[in-house]
């Protein structure tokens, strides 16, 4: 992973939110997962989407 990309993931309820991570641990190691979103080394950020009507 580039330690210089930004990711924002945006989610639209707690369980898809569940789902989305648990197919980043497929594509990425769990402890890179945890050090990418949270701490000094934050690269990938979870957004509550919400309703546009």
């Amino acid at each position: 992973m580039n330690d210089n990309v930004s990711t924002t993931i945006f989610y639209h309820n707690k369980e898809n939110m569940g789902k989305q991570i648990t197919n980043l641990v497929k594509v990425v190691e769990v402890n890179e997962l945890i050090g990418r979103t949270g701490g000094s080394t934050r690269t990938i950020k979870f957004k509550l989407q919400k309703n546009l009507v």
